[in-house]
């Protein structure tokens, strides 16, 4: 956990310090007030709401410095008299520096994961395989932009070995700026896929803005690449390079049938440095392959023995809501994975549902899918489509594109009498209780935004 002298937090920062103790010291960083704790530095960060209107507060509560911009100058002078203050141009900016000041303490490898799909999932994998030789520090929960990774880079201590740093994003810059905080190792790109269009614009937006992260390793670090993604193939690399996922490569593998009567979802053949091993999985879902192979990449980096990798990845269990297998009281099987989506993952999420019902009946509940901008009709038509493609049998479509989610499933031959639309999740949670009796499995997917949580509840507690 970061602790140092004003001082040395005002070095990294710049910017004008308003105080009388540069001497003294601090232990943490808050940007909430409702979290802040005595001694610990508060950042004003302008978002939602402007945090210069919780500085007075944040004095109060004991704040060893309050950092605040430069075009607040009537917030300071409102703060009591032995306030200590630093003034800067950008207090988020301000934020990032002084996470890559604290980082640059420590000398341990720094793995950098984005991604459009699965750089979760694959973030999680990486830590277990790595936490069978080393002390690993990995981001908590959707801790991965612009203040959650520095967030997640102040909690690194001597006793970390290595760090593992998830990196979300929406726009042009910001992965270039994460990486410029973070100065990772080694850099990893799951995929490129159709996600924040509505700033990316399309592929070739989202390959550039991903592809900043390549663009920004130092020449010593080491870019780790899928070569099955030829949109990643194709980037620019200035790093040393470790490729995985062809077969002419060292790691490769691929998704065996599942054996009769086996409980987990996912059987695996992967090979390994010219060994060959089988995985049994509980996570499911055949395009998780290519996640698992980019862990065992960086495990073989980082020298974990094939043994110890496999005892790990086959004791994985994915975190809530992503992936998650759930049995229901009714003994319906419910697939969870309602964290995120975007049309790639929501169309893998279906095709995993396809594999887990076999033969029985599956409904594919499917909310709206955000930040797809001008391709928002095409991307869920295209999840419709899929739905279709892939023997979905019942067809549940939440949010403004409802809509276009079932004619995109009729136009590939959906039957209409299985469809339903709703107009917000709290409806359709309503609806629930009228769920098709043939149905089996059923699937939960949608953007964030949509609070598919309050369906996959509803489910637990009356099914």
């Amino acid at each position: 956990m970061i602790s140092e002298t004003l001082k040395w937090a005002c070095e990294a920062m710049g910017g004008r310090f308003l105080g009388s103790n540069l001497s003294a010291r601090f232990c943490g960083v808050s940007t909430d007030t409702r979290e802040l704790r005595a001694g610990e530095i508060f950042f004003c960060l302008v978002g939602e709401r402007d945090g210069h209107s919780f500085a007075a507060r944040a004095a109060d509560l004991g704040a060893a410095c309050i950092v605040m911009d430069e075009f607040h100058q009537a917030t300071h002078s409102a703060l009591p008299a032995d306030a200590q203050v630093l003034v800067v141009p950008d207090t988020l900016r301000a934020l990032g520096d002084l996470a890559r000041a604290w980082r640059r303490r420590f000398s341990i490898p720094v793995l950098a994961i984005t991604g459009s799909n699965g750089k979760t999932t694959t973030k999680e994998l990486t830590a277990a395989l790595l936490r069978r030789r080393y002390r690993v520090l990995a981001t908590e929960g959707n801790f991965n932009n612009l203040i959650g990774v520095p967030k997640t880079l102040f909690r690194l201590s001597p006793e970390d070995e290595v760090a593992v740093v998830e990196m979300g994003m929406n726009d042009f810059g910001e992965i270039a700026r994460l990486t410029e905080i973070a100065e990772p190792t080694f850099g990893l790109i799951t995929n490129i896929g159709a996600a924040h269009l509505e700033k990316l614009g399309g592929l070739d937006g989202v390959t550039r803005a991903k592809g900043e992260l390549f663009a920004g390793l130092n020449p010593e670090a080491v870019a780790i690449i899928n070569t099955t993604d030829s949109r990643l193939a194709a980037l620019p690399v200035s790093a040393r390079v470790f490729r995985f996922g062809g077969k002419d490569t060292e790691i490769h593998g691929e998704v065996l049938p599942n054996p009769p009567g086996d409980p987990h979802p996912l059987h695996l053949r992967i090979f390994l440095g010219g060994q060959e091993m089988q995985l049994a999985m509980k996570v499911p879902g055949p395009h998780h392959l290519s996640n698992v192979l980019a862990a065992l990449s960086v495990a073989k980096l980082l020298d974990i023995p094939p043994l110890e990798a496999r005892a790990a990845l086959e004791a994985f269990v994915p975190s809530a809501s992503r992936m998650e297998l759930v049995t229901l009281p009714s003994g319906r099987h419910l697939l969870d994975d309602c964290y995120n989506a975007n049309p790639t993952s929501t169309t893998a999420a279906l095709h995993t549902l396809a594999q887990l019902k076999e033969k029985n009946q599956a409904l594919a509940i499917l909310g709206e899918m955000l930040e797809l901008g001008a391709s928002s009709v095409e991307g869920h038509r295209e999840v419709g489509r899929a739905a279709a493609k892939t023997g979905t049998d019942w067809l549940y479509a939440i949010g403004p594109h409802a809509e276009d989610i079932l004619a995109g499933a009729r136009e590939a031959g959906f039957p209409e009498q299985r469809q339903r639309a709703f107009s917000d999740t709290e409806t359709a949670a309503e609806a629930l209780s009228e769920l098709p009796g043939e149905v089996k499995w059923l699937l939960v997917k949608g953007s964030r935004g949509v609070h598919l949580e309050k369906i996959v509840q509803r489910l637990k507690e009356k099914f």
